[in-house]
């Protein structure tokens, strides 16, 4: 893997939108015409409006190319992967490129999740199985090779990392990346979601089966099995699980598994998010859906769009998703399900100090949460 070195080019990434609102006279700081004519450009069936980008008081700024993974965030730094095995890091005030880091790996080791920002450590996992732990600066820390494909962010939790590599989930350590424990699913981890840690214990899905595994050392607490098959992650808090399951969304006791609730019909496909008393869940074939925690009541459906492709995540009351038949982020209210905002770009939604982060179609935008 390279050094940090002579690819900083962050004065040319990133779009300075002074000129162009001044000249047009709109509610914004700052874009110039042509990286919003980019970031606007017809891609596929979505048609975003260069002009709604420009006139929006919600554009921090926006990059003038897609990353095409999401975004992790911390320190004061953007850190986003690309398809080529580059990892780049953006300043969170302009969207300047601080410095890039390549990897040397190519498509192979292309990077599909998030990195996971945990103390002063980059952790950046590439798809051909890869996990790199990088310093503030870029320069590596350590690096591992799981044995097979890593399309799941990296869990941070104490001391351990956990990652989900094909059908095996591994727990290294933090500061040499030293293997501590491995635990074989049976099937692909990704297809279900990334794992969970509370408590001293680690929920890990894959097909059919939920097991809950001791973070010390990986010995099995408990397994569910479900003939409907998991079609999301797990999410634990409060000593409850909730986790879908084929066209359900399952509430159990984090400590055996038992059942303590189930809602029919409403399906969640991403990891569900838990707030205020709620579960929100999000489907590609659905609305977002908020959920009473206690007993899995519906408590409001978000019907403005159906196909969502992100998970929810929740700040300060906004529910934040991406949905694919309306290629718009949402920012909705958490206790009454009404929308507070839009913006025309679709993407996994990563929200750090009152900016929401966007790796969109055709570029990666800073938001305003207000």
């Amino acid at each position: 893997m390279s050094e940090p070195d002579g690819r900083r080019r962050g004065s040319d990434r990133v779009v300075d939108r002074r000129g162009l609102l001044k000249l047009l006279a709109l509610p914004v700081a700052a874009t110039p015409l042509a990286a919003l004519l980019v970031a606007g450009r017809e891609d596929d069936d979505a048609v975003p409006n260069w002009l709604e980008y420009a006139a929006s008081p919600r554009v921090r700024w926006v990059t003038e190319e897609r990353y095409g993974a999401p975004p992790g965030v911390g320190d004061g730094r953007v850190y986003v992967g690309d398809p080529e095995g580059v990892v780049h890091a953006l300043a969170t005030a302009d969207g300047s490129e601080r410095w890039t880091v390549d990897t040397g790996l190519g498509r192979e080791g292309s990077v599909l999740a998030a990195p996971t920002v945990a103390g002063d450590t980059v952790y950046v996992a590439a798809r051909n199985g890869t996990l790199l732990a990088l310093d503030p600066g870029g320069a590596e820390r350590w690096g591992v090779e799981t044995g097979g494909q890593v399309a799941l962010a990296p869990v941070v939790s104490d001391d351990t990392v956990y990652v989900a590599s094909g059908r095996t989930l591994l727990a290294l350590d933090r500061s040499d990346g030293a293997e501590r424990w491995r635990f074989d699913t049976g099937r692909d981890i990704a297809l279900t979601g990334p794992p969970a840690v509370a408590d001293g214990t680690v929920y890990v899905g894959s097909d059919e089966t939920l097991s809950a595994l001791s973070a010390a050392d990986g010995t099995e607490r408990w397994t569910r099995r479900s003939r409907g098959g998991l079609s999301s992650g797990p999410t634990v808090t409060g000593g409850t699980v909730y986790v879908g399951r084929g066209s359900d969304v399952h509430a159990l006791s984090a400590a055996d598994g038992t059942e303590r609730w189930v809602t029919e019909d409403v399906s969640a496909t991403e990891r569900p998010a838990v707030a205020d008393g709620r579960v929100y869940v999000t489907s590609l074939g659905g609305p977002l859906v908020a959920l009473n925690a206690a007993d899995g009541r519906v408590e409001w459906r978000f019907d403005a769009a159906e196909a969502m492709w992100t998970p929810p995540v929740v700040a300060d009351g906004t529910v934040y998703v991406g949905a694919g038949d309306t290629d718009r982020v949402h920012a909705v209210d958490g206790a009454d399900g009404s929308e507070r905002w839009s913006f025309p770009a679709v993407g996994t939604p990563v929200v750090a100090d009152g900016t929401v982060y966007v790796d969109a179609k055709t570029a990666l935008f800073a938001l305003r949460t207000d």
